[in-house]
Order: C-alpha cells, then sequence, then structure tokens
C-alpha cells in the first residue's frame, strides 16, 4: 500500500502469481478496516489537504504511535462526535487551538487535555527568539564578560576588567537631540530642493520617505513634531478593568476576550488588542506574547 502496489506486484512475480497494482489495492479497500480499541491517550491535531483552505483533523492512539482516525475538518463538534462515539479517552494531548479544546470538552469533558510536546517547545522557541533579539546587545555584553581574561593584580588578586556601562541619557535630552536631528534634516531637505532636486531623489538621498519629503517640503520653517490630540488614550480604558478581571479568572485567548468585549459594546476592530499588552501585567514576556 505504501508503494502504490509497486512492491506486491514484484513480490507475486517472485511467487509466479500475475496481478497487476491496481488489482492489489482494490482487493485491499475491499478488506474491513482493522479495528483497534479507543486509546487511553489520544493525540489530536490539524493537517492540510490544500494549504491555508482544506483541512482535516489527525486523531493518533500516543501509546501505540499509530493513527486511528481522519476527520474530513477541524471543527469541535466532530471531533466532540467522535469522542462521544469511543468513550474512554482518559488523556488528550493537543495544541493551543480553542477549537480542540472546545471539542474536548463537549465530547469528552473528564479526560484531561493537555499541550503536546511539539508546541511546547514550537512555543518555547518562540518565546526565546523574541528574548534574544530583545536583548541581544545586552547578552552579547554578558558573553564578554564570560570570556574576559584576568588580570593579576600588584597584590596577587585576580580581577577580571569591567568595561564602564552607558549612562542613559535623560529623557528631555534624547527628546532634544531627536529634534535636533530632525531639524537638520529638514534644512537638507530644503537646500536639495533649492538645488532643484525632486522629492523621490531627495527621499533616497537623504534617507526619508517620500511621504515625509514631501511633508517637510510645505513649510520651509521646521515646525517640530507634533503629538496626536489623542495621546496616551486608548478606546479600551474604559473595559480595562473588565479584562484584568477575566485574565485573573483564567480567560488567555485574545479572540476570545474581543468577542466578550463586542457583546459589551466595544467598537473597535481586534488589531487594538495590542494595547492590552502595554498595560502593567506581572506576567512572563511569552505569555504576554500569547495574548
Amino acid at each position: 500500500m505504501a508503494l502504490g502496489g509497486k512492491a506486491g506486484v514484484q513480490l507475486g512475480h517472485a511467487w509466479d502469481v500475475v496481478v497487476s497494482r491496481n488489482t492489489l489495492l482494490r482487493v485491499l479497500r475491499q478488506q474491513p478496516a482493522p479495528s483497534f480499541p479507543t486509546p487511553k491517550v489520544l493525540g489530536v491535531d490539524d493537517f492540510t489537504l490544500r494549504k491555508r483552505q482544506t483541512y482535516g483533523s489527525v486523531l493518533i492512539d500516543l501509546e501505540r504511535r499509530h493513527p486511528m482516525a481522519l476527520l474530513p475538518d477541524r471543527t469541535a463538534e466532530t471531533v466532540a462526535q467522535w469522542l462521544r462515539a469511543h468513550p474512554g479517552v482518559q488523556v488528550l494531548a493537543r495544541d493551543r487551538s480553542t477549537v480542540y479544546a472546545d471539542g474536548a470538552r463537549q465530547g469528552a469533558p473528564a479526560a484531561t487535555q493537555v499541550a503536546d510536546r511539539f508546541h511546547v517547545f514550537q512555543h518555547l522557541r518562540e518565546a526565546l527568539d523574541q528574548g534574544f533579539s530583545t536583548y541581544s546587545q545586552a547578552l552579547d555584553a554578558v558573553n564578554v564578560l564570560v570570556h574576559q581574561q584576568p588580570v593579576s593584580l600588584p597584590d596577587g588578586a585576580m580581577a577580571v576588567p569591567v568595561p564602564p556601562q552607558d549612562i542613559p541619557l535623560p529623557a528631555q535630552q534624547r527628546a532634544a537631540e531627536r529634534q535636533a536631528r530632525r531639524q537638520a534634516l529638514h534644512t537638507q531637505v530644503w537646500a536639495l530642493h533649492r538645488q532643484g532636486w525632486t522629492a523621490p531623489a531627495i527621499a533616497q538621498h537623504v534617507g526619508l520617505g517620500l511621504r515625509t519629503v514631501q511633508r517637510d517640503l510645505q513649510s520651509a520653517t521646521f515646525a517640530g513634531r507634533k503629538r496626536r490630540s489623542d495621546h496616551g488614550e486608548s478606546g479600551l480604558n474604559p473595559s480595562k478593568p473588565y479584562l484584568l478581571e477575566r485574565w485573573n479568572a483564567g480567560c488567555y485567548t485574545a479572540m476570545r476576550l474581543f468577542r466578550d468585549l463586542r457583546q459589551r459594546g466595544y467598537g473597535g476592530g481586534y488589531a487594538r488588542r495590542v494595547v492590552f499588552q502595554k498595560w502593567t501585567l506581572v506576567l512572563p514576556p511569552f505569555v504576554t506574547e500569547w495574548v
């Protein structure tokens, strides 16, 4: 079956049996499907028949390590129907999809749901990648210190030289430096404009966006950066106590929180959920990323 009947045809020739591979496959399909006992530890995951369009679900007996069934879709109702028809599942390993979680609660409410090993390691890798990318400079500095060769002091003691730390500038001074750099770019844009340069050529030469250059050319006087009138405000602010209450109650799914807010009259879009991450929550970085 694995080779489309070709291996069976070759074996038949060795036994003086002339048969085609299609005949072998047809005979195999006519045989009754083997029956297996309901597994105690069941794994469920999706697979694709056509990428991003047609999906199904595969059920695996994790103790015997062989597939149990292929479901035609990846809906909670289909998984629940299979579980109700095959009682006895004690542990169900799945990904973090709410579809399989709902299907398991409906079809096997007594079963213990666990995250499968693949997705646990996948999320750990994503969290580590984000941490390494965010704190790459600090990690490089630590790596340099670890491999720093100790030096001998006059009294015979050994010491490791520590490089001086960069003292961060005050916020107002950093803002003033950014403002000065932006004003210098504005002056350079107008100097090139007076020489006959076009806006796209100026943007490419200076390293600014075309719309930024066009906005600078609207006025020869640098007006500075203007903050929005609603800076610091968010449409989610009135719902912050409710969201924190749901989070503390164990609801960590952003889409479910969004649907609850829509039922409570929230008119914003789903993309506004990123504001929720900026609130002061004492959470690990990877948990906040999942929100």
